[in-house]
């Protein structure tokens, strides 16, 4: 089970990344190529991902780069949380006016964009790094269905994102929540029914998960 929850907590977070709007990125015009290279090498990296889960249990190493890998996605998003922090800061929403992009760039103090440009690069350095990693573990590109999350459910913050790195990913927690039950669904071959008394208000701990 512990294995399911690092598995969906990236496939998450790697989602995330991956919706980088095209007018978030117009907004960092000096790093376009970079972003758009962070975005092919990222969804690579996904496509290995499903592969990955289905070996971690057996493979030492495999296990190792799925833990590298959840720790490179987590520092990535918080490079673009913190962007998009930033950009709420300032109260400006996407656009297309070219005059208001570049008001947009010259809110952003020169000493940010200096550290965003490296950290996009780093970042982009470290993915390619697992690609490579991937492919030495002799992982397989496979592009999987991504699942469905049941967007009628519960938004409540449950025991599961006590844990101080889940901490304001509420949103986050909910998508690694359904993702696990679909997997386990799959796994099981319960049906729907077999979930009707289940809630985020049940105790599902970080804890409950290792067992």
């Amino acid at each position: 089970m512990a294995e399911a929850a690092v598995g969906a907590t990236i496939q998450v977070l790697l989602e995330n990344l991956l919706t980088l709007s095209k007018e978030q990125i117009g907004l960092v015009r000096n790093f376009k190529n970079d972003l758009e290279k962070l975005k092919q090498t990222i969804s690579m990296v996904n496509d290995f991902l499903h592969d990955a889960e289905k070996r971690q249990v057996a493979d030492r190493a495999v296990k190792r780069w799925m833990r590298d890998l959840e720790a490179l996605a987590f520092e990535a998003d918080n490079v673009f949380d913190e962007f998009n922090y930033h950009l709420l800061s300032k109260k400006v929403g996407p656009t297309r006016n070219k005059s208001v992009k570049k008001k947009v760039q010259s809110l952003f103090p020169f000493s940010y964009r200096l550290k965003l440009g490296r950290s996009i690069k780093d970042i982009n350095e470290k993915f390619e790094s697992i690609n490579q990693m991937a492919s030495k573990l002799g992982l397989q590109n496979i592009a999987a269905q991504a699942p469905v999350y049941v967007a009628s459910a519960s938004r409540q913050t449950d025991s599961f994102s006590e844990d101080p790195i889940f901490l304001g990913r509420e949103e986050d927690v909910s998508s690694i929540v359904e993702t696990l039950i679909t997997a386990d669904k799959k796994k099981t071959g319960c049906s729907s029914d077999c979930w009707d008394g289940w809630t985020r208000e049940d105790n599902f701990s970080p804890k409950s998960v290792q067992s």
